[in-house]
């Protein structure tokens, strides 16, 4: 723990140096990406002692002078298996920062992007450890607001500063309804609260459990984004830089996710109907988020639904283990929930790499609208190759790393409709139904996205875009190198999946990696034979072409002699007729009609519309009754300073009483 000490020293450090640097913001980003790269290097050393091993590490210090306060962090086989991807993830995101942000040497605010990204790495590393509630309550806090002025740091837009206070508003309702459930866990007078599971109430006390595990649901649910909490996460993440973007994306979101599992893991998992809302938020997810994803026009509001039907998948396959676990389904349960974990540890690196690729194109073509796009590919041989293996890891293609955490909770949900009896026919269906269905959809879209930003001919970007920075290059081409070896580090991993597992779970326990690695070598072989076999016809076309006198020519364009970028496909021609399907969920009017009294009518223009969703509905309804009946209490707003001064002292004299009545 001394490494992980150190790092978050050096993080809090150069952290600080950012602000008095503001006025030099290259030695300032020099200092901050150097220091978070040095720090997360130095505390992998403990985490993958841990994550291979499966050895408990704690730190325990009692501070007398603050009141009692106890700082006490564990890493154990949960946290070390979420800790892996949060420290090479912040790496490279810190990198790739430090190669977006060289050209704005003259902004005033890059002293503090780095000052506050830094704060974020260092939140969400002390999340994953903070073993006591007071201290994980303090690190969540951390992590919304540094993430807030990450997401405002370019406040001159109307609509980031809107959706920067969106994302607040939201991360603080989850912060209230936990801020409650560890209330009424420290009435147990168990020190640490939320994480000792005798603090939890059992299944006897069936209301306030029920209560508990609702409101850690919906804290935590906010936090990863999950339908229907998802609403901040499209506005917030296009918002961000495209590098904050990543690490949101990518690492941020599945705190949630660990929270969620370590709650189950403190109650002790015997409550169905937990499973049974984790996997309908997961098919409402997965599947409504790819539908919205179509037709949008800014590449990362696309990435950020992507991420939403990700977090899906992941609902998905925790809670069949969850409902599973609650009927007996053992071995359903171990290969639902090692499934989860496993997409959650791919998705980190190929939806880092998909946001790193996508502000790398936005920051050389100046657009991220990707009908402004096209043939950006030739131009930008390491963003576009990048942004295509993101794209297909992120469609679910069998030879990357997307697709091994899918099949291990395809695998579980048909050994679940094996298990007769066991009432895990229903959910199991529904998982194979939610799952096929948002991995075609997430297909259609990737394969549409990638083709009209990096296929055909340019659109309207000026002139011949060039790679933007080498640092965001060895960045990206760092993280792609991730997932080409997780492709085939599946089996490798299956040792951490079981440990984590039996840390959510304890019924189940790490003899079970053998089988768990006997299932995903096959998939990782056949997969390694399908590159060889790539790489061999590549490098035989190589040796057959070298003498050859080689031309080369226009693609074949349906015999137009012409043709320009305006005949190409634009994604809302591309997703048509997936619209059509779907006209429950997406509209398009139509335009106005066309005179027939000529040949060649002027110039008119069509637009589409989207039917408002119905989370988004309901949510206006709630947010509409409560303003209504919270305007009684109007009067208590002011606008004077001296009376809020008034409100504070009378807050904390009745906090006083209370505590010495």
């Amino acid at each position: 723990m001394v490494f992980i000490a150190a790092a978050l020293l050096l993080l809090l450090l150069s952290g600080l140096c950012a602000l008095f640097l503001n006025n030099r913001p290259a030695v300032a980003a020099a200092l901050c990406a150097t220091a978070c790269i040095a720090s997360c290097l130095a505390a992998l050393f403990p985490v993958f002692a841990v994550f291979f091993s499966g050895r408990e590490m704690s730190f325990d210090l009692l501070w007398p002078a603050a009141g009692g306060l106890r700082l006490f962090l564990v890493l154990d086989r949960l946290s070390a298996f979420f800790l892996v991807p949060v420290l090479l993830l912040s790496a490279l995101a810190a990198l790739y920062g430090w190669g977006y942000l060289r050209r704005e040497r003259n902004s005033e605010s890059c002293g503090r992007q780095w000052f506050f990204f830094n704060m974020l790495v260092a939140s969400m590393l002390a999340v994953f450890l903070a073993a006591d509630g007071l201290i994980f309550l303090l690190c969540w806090e951390m992590m919304a607001l540094s993430s807030f002025f990450l997401v405002v740091s370019r406040d001159e837009e109307e609509s980031v500063r809107r959706a920067g206070f969106i994302y607040l508003a939201a991360s603080h309702c989850g912060t209230a309804a936990l801020f409650v459930m560890f209330a009424f866990l420290s009435a147990a007078g168990i020190s640490g609260g939320f994480w000792n599971s005798a603090a939890f109430p059992g299944p006897d006390v069936g209301v306030l459990r029920v209560l508990l595990l609702s409101l850690g649901i919906f804290g935590f649910g906010m936090k990863a984004g999950f339908m229907p909490f998802h609403f901040w996460l499209p506005r917030a993440h296009p918002a961000a830089p495209s590098h904050v973007s990543a690490l949101m994306s990518g690492i941020m979101i599945k705190a949630g996710i660990y929270g969620i599992l370590r709650m189950f893991s403190v109650a002790g998992v015997t409550d169905a109907w937990c499973g049974a809302a984790l996997i309908i938020a997961g098919i409402c997810s997965g599947i409504l988020a790819m539908l919205s994803a179509l037709n949008r026009r800014d590449t990362k509001s696309v990435l950020a639904y992507s991420s939403i039907e990700n977090i899906g998948i992941i609902c998905m396959g925790t809670g069949l283990a969850v409902y599973a676990a609650s009927c007996g389904g053992t071995l359903v349960c171990l290969l639902a929930l090692s499934g989860a974990l496993l997409h959650l540890f791919n998705h980190a690196f190929f939806k880092g790499l998909l946001f790193m690729a996508a502000g790398a194109a936005g920051k050389s073509c100046g657009s991220r609208d990707p009908d402004a796009l096209g043939g950006c590919a030739k131009a930008l041989p390491v963003t576009s190759s990048s942004f295509f293996l993101g794209a297909a890891a992120a469609s679910g293609v069998p030879l990357l790393n997307g697709f091994p955490g899918k099949f291990l909770i395809y695998l579980a949900a048909f050994c679940g409709l094996q298990l007769k009896g066991s009432g895990l026919l229903l959910p199991s269906t529904a998982v194979i139904v939610g799952l096929s269905l948002s991995g075609c959809l997430s297909l259609a879209c990737f394969t549409g996205l990638s083709g009209i930003i990096f296929l055909g001919k340019p659109r309207s970007c000026a002139g011949r875009p060039e790679e933007y920075s080498a640092l965001m290059g060895a960045a990206m081409i760092s993280a792609a190198a991730v997932c080409l070896f997780l492709t085939f580090a599946a089996p490798l991993l299956s040792f951490s999946l079981c440990g984590a597992v039996s840390a959510v779970f304890a019924s189940t326990d790490t003899a079970s990696a053998s089988g768990l690695a006997d299932r995903l070598a096959p998939l990782s072989c056949a997969s390694a034979w399908v590159f060889v076999l790539i790489a061999a016809a590549l490098a035989a076309g190589r040796l057959l072409l070298r003498r050859r006198k080689v031309s080369f020519g226009e693609t074949w364009n349906c015999a137009y002699a012409a043709a320009d970028a305006r005949m190409q496909y634009t994604s809302a021609s591309f997703f048509y007729p997936l619209s059509r399907t779907f006209t429950f969920f997406n509209v398009r009017k139509s335009p106005a009609a066309v005179s027939k009294t000529t040949f060649f009518p002027g110039e008119y223009e069509g637009y589409s519309s989207r039917r408002i969703g119905v989370f988004r509905t309901l949510l206006s309804g709630i947010a509409a009754k409560l303003e209504f009946s919270l305007s009684c209490l109007r009067w208590l707003q002011q606008g004077r300073l001296h009376i809020y001064i008034m409100y504070i002292m009378t807050a904390l004299l009745a906090l006083l009483l209370w505590k010495v009545r």
